[in-house]
């Protein structure tokens, strides 16, 4: 289905590379829809030129015939009555009665002399029409023939070409035309100038309608329609605004008539099915409408030259040509898609510092001006089944449920919005409609250099969008990656190439004093990093003897030598054991992050740096951990021997029942889980009875649930409610709320943790927001929640369940 847009006037640029007129963009045939020609197509419908086969299709890819070509002619210059009256033999003798169906249509082509047959006398009705010969029946019947130039048929194709007839249309002259194309050059036809006589006799004289003060004349006036002229003051494009009319200021000889544009009037005029006029909100317009008084075509009489783009400055607006101030006092201003009351003389909705405006103008007076100022954010997450994108730095969230969103740029639909794309948007939650503008260019390259809001990366410069975030100066020489907004203008800078580990961590593994150098005598110190390199590096005099060999330190570097070292972990009293639950990424209840520094001091060995990747295999770990908060910021491991213990399950109950069971010729009890996104039913043992809505941790005993009911790590406050505030790695931050939605101030931070998707055993995560309860496989920002465990580590809780509500 060709999309419905309500959205355009973004900039100066985009509302001058509008189209000039919008017509019925429904799908007239069930084989045209989503085709380039779809528009044209439903045009021709709407007005009756074309008519579909049997089976109501219209074969694009087909061709006309030459006598449905002389039909089409006929229709198009509002003669088809004429052809009812003439429809008898024609003076074709290849004209047979097989094809009364186009008698009368052939006979006004004839008479009008806009078909002449061949030389021999035939007219070849059952013959393609070639693309000459399409041109030549247009050309006709808008009267070129007398003022034509040449010879045949390159006089038709320069003038076809000349006028716009052959706009978007590629061809070779002489090769049939498909029926896609023909409506296209059809619907060019339809508001070319026609020409007209203007002087008869021995000074006859032919001139294109619209010279030498004469008026307009279109194919159009052939159709029996009468227009409407003003100024489109309302569309479906203003939020709140009805999406089937349109509100057109229609001039009038009415004088003395307060709060409307040049003494005109209002005329509310419905909007044929898919008639689309984005970007033509403010413009001088005429208005074509069907029998039943609805606008298929609204056609945009203003000239790109009236659009000019314009800024604020100081609390006032100038044009961006030439920074002259404008006086908006008394112009009509639309801002964030809203509309102004037209029956006021003075607008409400003036542009805003920051708002990107452009003016409509009317000769040299200003007429409409437009407004728009959007919240720009980059995307952090994004959730389909909310419908609700989170942005990062704490930029909040936008949830667009049930909302009417016009999606521009990189993107048709939420699901295709990625981390880190940049979104440009105006809402309105009361009319539920949003305009999301979002862009995926992002630039990567050696970050050189910094001046004021400018920036140079990969040796191109770029200028900081308005609300954007300046990166570190100590980022310098750096590999980064901008996020760039419409406009080309960077919103954040994000690091590239930044260590897994942290590159001031290390075990001191020797130290070498009084090494030769050019200084003089200097002590070495050998390190470990916690990605596995090693180096020696100088010390500052005043370091000799804080450090032993073995101990974990975090140092400084200033000049090329370690200015300050700190002693994290040195040789330890004992070895405590430390419990590992891999599915969580958990050490002694502390996250291990891709940050943390790990170093395994097996006996007898030099120590090593390891990884997660390692860490995770190991069983009755033996050593120490530095603590940031709920992350491990430094593990010391000194063995790892024993196995661990078996898993539990988790999981949601939706129901618990009792049935036969055949095979033990017994009535058994049964508990309806749903765990991992699917329903499981398991046959009871003990540990309920349960209700629906319950969280439960369970193991199997002889092919039996053993169940244990969880209760929430943060029981519900009576007027309270924790929200997802964000997700680093395996943890989750909690905020709390009140429940009308605004934060407590200073209420203290939850964290808890949660498992790597690919874990055997899975943090469960249920929706009971819908009619039924089901699985998610994440969460993002902004939901509330309920979170349960079991107890069973200490420090920051694992989250074996949470329950979004």
């Amino acid at each position: 289905m060709l999309k419905k847009l309500f959205a355009a006037i973004v900039a100066a640029t985009m509302v001058l590379g509008l189209a000039s007129f919008a017509s019925a963009a429904t799908p007239s045939f069930p084989d045209t829809v989503g085709i380039p020609e779809e528009t044209q197509i439903a045009t021709l419908k709407a007005l009756g030129i074309v008519t579909g086969d049997e089976q109501g299709r219209f074969n694009p890819d087909g061709t006309f015939t030459r006598a449905q070509m002389a039909v089409i002619a006929v229709k198009l210059m509002g003669q088809a009555e004429a052809a009812e009256f003439m429809k008898q033999p024609t003076v074709f003798p290849d004209v047979e009665a097989r094809h009364q169906w186009a008698w009368g249509y052939i006979n006004v082509a004839v008479g009008q002399g806009i078909i002449t047959g061949r030389p021999d006398g035939t007219f070849g009705p059952d013959d393609p029409a070639t693309y000459v010969d399409v041109l030549v029946l247009l050309l006709r019947i808008l009267n070129y023939e007398p003022i034509l130039v040449g010879t045949w048929p390159t006089k038709y194709l320069v003038k076809a070409n000349e006028i716009g007839l052959t706009k978007g249309v590629s061809f070779r002259a002489d090769v049939p035309a498909t029926r896609r194309n023909v409506a296209v050059l059809a619907y060019n036809a339809l508001t070319a100038r026609k020409v007209i006589q203007v002087a008869y006799g021995a000074q006859s004289k032919y001139v294109v309608s619209g010279d030498e003060g004469t008026e307009v004349k279109t194919l159009l006036d052939n159709l029996g329609t009468t227009p409407d002229e003003g100024w489109l003051v309302s569309s479906p494009e203003i939020f709140g605004a009805d999406k089937d009319k349109i509100v057109v200021w229609v001039d009038s000889e009415k004088e003395g008539t307060k709060g409307v544009i040049d003494d005109g009037e209002e005329k509310v005029i419905p909007l044929a099915e898919g008639t689309d006029v984005t970007g033509l909100l403010g413009h001088r317009v005429k208005v074509w409408k069907n029998t039943d008084g609805e606008a298929f075509l609204v056609q945009d009489k203003t000239p790109a030259s009236a659009i000019k783009a314009a800024y604020y400055y100081n609390g006032k607006v100038y044009l961006a040509a030439n920074d002259k101030e404008v006086d908006l006092s008394s112009v009509y201003c639309f801002r964030n898609y809203e509309g102004p009351d037209l029956a006021k003389d003075v607008p409400a909705l003036a542009p805003k510092s920051g708002d990107e405006i452009t003016i409509v103008y009317d000769g040299t007076t200003p007429r409409f001006a437009f407004s728009l100022g959007y919240t720009t954010a980059v995307v952090d997450s994004v959730s389909t089944i909310y419908q609700r994108i989170a942005f990062a730095d704490g930029a909040g969230t936008l949830t667009v449920k049930d909302w009417d969103v016009k999606f521009v740029g990189a993107v048709e639909e939420l699901g295709e919005i990625q981390k880190n794309d940049v979104v440009q948007y105006i809402a309105n939650p009361t009319a539920k409609r949003a305009v999301l503008i979002v862009t995926r260019n992002a630039p990567t390259g050696k970050f050189t250099r910094i001046e004021g809001t400018t920036i140079t990366v990969g040796g191109v410069n770029y200028k900081r969008a308005p609300g954007g975030s300046t990166p570190d100066q100590a980022w310098l020489g750096s590999d980064v990656k901008v996020l760039l907004n419409k406009s080309g203008r960077y919103v954040k800078v994000i690091k590239l190439g930044a260590p897994t580990v942290p590159s001031t961590i290390a075990v001191v593994l020797d130290q070498v004093a009084n090494v030769p150098t050019p200084e003089g005598l200097v002590e070495y110190w050998k390190l470990l990093l916690a990605d596995g390199t090693k180096t020696a590096l100088p010390i500052e005099d005043a370091l000799h003897g804080k450090a032993a060999e073995g101990d974990i330190i975090e140092y400084k570097v200033t000049d090329g030598r370690i200015s300050w070292a700190e002693v994290k972990m040195g040789q330890d009293p004992g070895d405590p054991g430390l419990i590992l639950v891999p599915s969580y990424k958990l050490l002694d209840g502390k996250l291990i992050t891709s940050t943390t520094a790990i170093f395994y001091f097996e006996s007898g060995k030099e120590p090593q740096a390891i990884g997660w990747d390692v860490l995770k295999d190991m069983s009755g770990i033996q050593g120490w951990i530095l603590a940031d908060g709920s992350k491990a910021k430094v593990v010391k491991i000194t063995s790892a021997t024993t196995a661990v213990a078996g898993d539990k399950l988790y999981g949601y109950v939706l129901t618990m029942y009792r049935y036969w069971d055949a095979d033990r010729q017994t009535s058994e009890y049964a508990v309806s889980v749903l765990k991992d996104g699917t329903v499981v039913d398991y046959v009871y043992d003990s540990g309920g009875p349960f209700e629906g809505g319950e969280v439960v941790a369970f193991q199997m005993k002889a092919g039996k649930a053993v169940f244990t009911k969880l209760d929430e790590d943060q029981p519900a406050e009576e007027g309270y409610e924790w929200r997802v505030e964000s997700i680093d790695d395996n943890l989750i931050t909690l905020q709390k709320y009140e429940a009308d939605g605004d934060k407590v101030a200073n209420a203290t931070k939850t964290y808890v943790i949660i498992t790597d998707p690919d874990a055997k055993v899975r943090t469960q995560f249920v929706d009971t927001t819908g009619d039924e309860p089901v699985g998610l496989t994440g969460l993002s920002t902004g939901l509330r929640v309920r979170v349960y465990s079991d107890g069973d580590l200490s420090g920051t809780p694992v989250a074996h369940v949470i329950v979004v509500y």
